[in-house]
């Protein structure tokens, strides 16, 4: 799926495109299973940001089956399902680096996979590489029952609460006051 305009949804549409084509060792193709629909294609789409060079093919979160590896591929074959963070992502086949893919968990729908991908890495790098926590200092999570805040609230829980406060925003009560 392309779009040749900015608009809404009404401006997809199908094209024909060359196959992707592994370049470097380190490569898979994966036949597309499960697309993410984040604020970031929307925003593109409508033309907020990303440039007018058009055709534009938008998404960046995917779950696929791998269908080709390259030469220094140890990590998936052929087969295994896999959840990836790269684009174009809207087509039927992807090319991704081995770095920015991981195995789906068999127990895990290709929907609920893809839907977590953007969130987690938002929620990942704001817990890990935007803050600065050191021993003594309180975790506060606004939003915590949201997609990035929820995702927020589980990575703080396994790096920092063993020896830190942490306090998570949950919901305001009818009242006013805000509950955890």
């Amino acid at each position: 799926m392309d779009t040749k305009k900015f608009g809404g949804p009404e401006v997809f549409e199908e094209i024909n495109s060359a196959e992707p084509e592994i370049t470097k060792d380190n490569q898979v193709i994966i036949a597309t299973l499960s697309v993410g629909l984040n604020n970031f294609e929307r925003s593109q789409r409508a033309g907020n940001f990303g440039g007018d060079k058009f055709p534009i093919i938008p998404g960046r979160d995917v779950v696929g089956k791998v269908i080709e590896v390259g030469a220094d591929v140890n990590t998936v074959e052929p087969d295994d399902i896999v959840i990836g963070h790269a684009g174009p992502a809207y087509a039927d086949k992807v090319k991704l680096a081995t770095r920015r893919l991981i195995k789906k968990p068999a127990g895990v729908s290709n929907q609920a996979a893809v839907s977590i991908i953007t969130p987690g890495i938002t929620a990942y790098n704001a817990v890990s590489y935007f803050t600065h926590v050191k021993s003594g200092d309180t975790v506060l999570v606004n939003g915590a029952t949201g997609g990035v805040g929820s995702i927020a609230v589980q990575v703080a829980k396994k790096t920092w609460c063993a020896c830190h406060r942490c306090w998570f925003i949950t919901k305001r009560s009818n009242d006013g006051n805000i509950g955890s």
